[in-house]
């Protein structure tokens, strides 16, 4: 009964290890994973629909960024079509990828980048071979008073989705690389004095949904955007230990093109902000980085710092 199921493993088995090979090359690092994402693990509050905190941390082990990105596309990208088989909404997929990017850019590796489309596919597959190894072995693990049948029924789904990614394999590629070169060049501008930064936010979503034909406001995706990353950050490895002896040693400024409230409320989450005398927001001082004005603002505000003693990192 489920031999085509099998021989759909069998005929893309060496294509599974991928991720692996690149974590032994040392192309990729290890880093600490959840290994479960999905919605349903994320705990919102109830009157701001905000997220409060990631749950179910009993499947958190070193791991691959790449695990958690591919499983997250896998269970919230995953659509039921009116033929009744399963795919790949890609709307979803451009969504969560422009978020994660917008928060992964600097720290994910040139290979992670390369292989995150490979993420979701990979990842949908073990899946479904979780599901049809579980057929196989009498429904020891997934089922629970469901249908004899029913681990099948699961692990063709998640195959149909397989079959989906496969055939949307470039545009998913296309996706995650045009979003990079788009977000990283409106900076850019932004630094040249060709885009303001209210522009630079609608402005990367505009380019990015004309080339792959979405329809969606530019503005009202920036709108839900900047709703929701002011409680997003990521504390690097080292950089308490490395603030804590600068700050001791030297006054620290942060300056920032980013937008005021969401780059105070990181710092303020991530307990950094004690380490900064102060901190300078371009679209408050009215000029941006590296621009001298915007640095003449600093240095006028704190007269007793000499510019000929002054480091920007």
């Amino acid at each position: 009964a489920c031999q085509p199921q099998i021989m759909f493993v069998l005929e893309r088995s060496e294509k599974l290890g991928m991720i692996k090979e690149a974590m032994k090359a040392g192309q990729i690092p290890v880093r600490v994973t959840h290994n479960d994402t999905k919605c349903s693990n994320v705990l919102m509050k109830k009157s701001t629909k905000q997220a409060v905190c990631v749950i179910d941390l009993d499947t958190v082990m070193p791991g691959c960024a790449l695990y958690d990105y591919g499983d997250a596309i896998r269970s919230g990208a995953s659509v039921q079509r009116e033929d009744g088989t399963a795919g790949l909404d890609l709307s979803m997929f451009e969504a969560y990828t422009r978020g994660y990017l917008s928060e992964m850019k600097d720290s994910l590796t040139v290979r992670e980048k390369e292989l995150m489309a490979y993420s979701a596919w990979v990842m949908t597959m073990e899946c479904g071979i979780r599901y049809l190894t579980d057929y196989l072995s009498g429904d020891v693990h997934f089922t629970h008073g469901e249908t004899e049948d029913a681990n099948l029924k699961k692990a063709i789904r998640q195959f149909q989705v397989v079959l989906d990614m496969e055939h949307k394999k470039e545009k998913m590629e296309e996706i995650i690389r045009r979003y990079s070169e788009i977000n990283a060049a409106c900076w850019r501008r932004m630094e040249a004095g060709e885009l303001t930064h209210s522009e630079v936010k609608t402005e990367r979503y505009r380019i990015l949904f004309d080339e792959i034909g979405a329809v969606a406001s530019p503005e009202e995706v920036t709108k839900y955007y900047e709703s929701k990353i002011p409680f997003e950050h990521e504390t690097e490895d080292g950089a308490v230990e490395i603030l804590e002896y600068l700050s001791r040693k030297y006054t620290l400024i942060a300056a920032s093109n980013g937008t005021g409230e969401t780059q105070r409320k990181r710092l303020r989450d991530s307990g950094l902000d004690t380490y900064f005398s102060d901190i300078f927001i371009s679209s408050e001082v009215g000029s941006t980085k590296p621009g001298k004005e915007f640095f003449d603002a600093v240095f006028i505000k704190h007269p007793g710092i000499k510019r000929e003693e002054t480091a920007i990192v």
